[in-house]
């Protein structure tokens, strides 16, 4: 009844139609021209004469590039069914879940200057360090305010995937990206214009203003990079990908602590060389948070 056409084939041909127990889901298998072609169906039983009008009587070619679409939607509604299992799963289960992967994340952030402590300690000067510990609050201020636009932004994102409501998350996230862009360039250029005030003002002297200068003039150049990491950190868990969140903050420790040698000996960049590597770390945390943001088989 479902498929007329398939029976009418030249050669052999059979399709078998499978349904789950929810009536939701179903799985069409069918063997035409020798050839075996899975095909996955996420739809309701009345819409699969929609999906599939002419499906036996395509050329092989359309059938394969139908094939990949079914494929992408499925992977697609499979992400969704990710999102919503936050409404299903035991709270046990999502704590363990998503807890863990953010207190490792957090772990492993704290290493962050730990790791400049060290390299700068050993290749600059104590006096480094000195000016390395006046940039502190400055950097927690600038990660402070990426931060609350992704902590925003990961929380109404959360109330829009639990209704269900996939465009305006969408559109959500576009929003949060711009703003981000807009608020790490304002607070960049603001900071930049008025960073020897500000230095002195949480406690640099005229032995350390040099260093912290030098540090936070590569920070506050790519202040944008910092600002989207952070905030697409809080969104990647919003979207139910907590270990994807954990493994790009442990990806930019790594990172940091392989171009911190590297710049300050092999380059003898000194402090300058440890504030870049920190940018370059979260530049490419960045652009793979932004791969799996853009993948087409991701629900957002």
């Amino acid at each position: 009844m479902y498929f007329p056409s398939a029976f009418a084939a030249p050669k052999f041909a059979f399709g078998l139609l499978c349904r789950d127990s929810t009536g939701k889901n179903v799985l069409l298998l069918c063997f035409r021209c020798s050839k075996i072609c899975l095909w996955l169906i996420l739809s309701r039983l009345n819409r699969v004469k929609m999906y599939f009008p002419s499906a036996f009587a395509a050329p092989k070619f359309g059938i394969l590039l139908e094939l990949h679409y079914l494929c992408t939607k499925y992977k697609r509604m499979d992400n969704r069914q990710a999102t919503l299992e936050l409404g299903t799963k035991p709270v046990g289960q999502l704590l363990m879940q998503y807890a863990l992967p953010a207190i490792v994340a957090m772990t492993a952030s704290s290493l962050y200057n730990m790791v400049d402590s060290i390299f700068i300690g050993q290749g600059v000067g104590a006096m480094a360090i000195s000016g390395l510990a006046i940039t502190f609050p400055f950097m927690n201020l600038s990660g402070a305010v990426g931060a609350a636009i992704g902590v925003g932004a990961s929380t109404y994102l959360s109330v829009k995937l639990g209704q269900k409501d996939y465009k305006t998350a969408e559109l959500l996230l576009g929003n949060a990206i711009v703003l981000k862009i807009i608020t790490g360039i304002l607070f960049g250029a603001v900071c930049l214009l008025f960073l020897d005030p500000i230095l002195y003002f949480f406690g640099a002297t005229e032995n350390t203003i040099g260093y912290a200068r030098e540090y936070m003039q590569i920070i506050l150049v790519g202040n944008v990079a910092t600002h989207l990491y952070f905030g697409l950190n809080a969104l990647l868990r919003a979207a139910s990908k907590p270990k994807q969140a954990m493994y790009a903050t442990i990806f930019t420790v790594v990172i940091n602590t392989i171009l911190d040698p590297i710049f300050i000996w092999v380059f003898d960049m000194g402090i300058r060389g440890a504030a870049l590597a920190t940018i370059l770390a979260q530049m490419l945390a960045l652009c793979w948070q932004l791969s799996i943001f853009s993948n087409p088989k991701e629900m957002l």
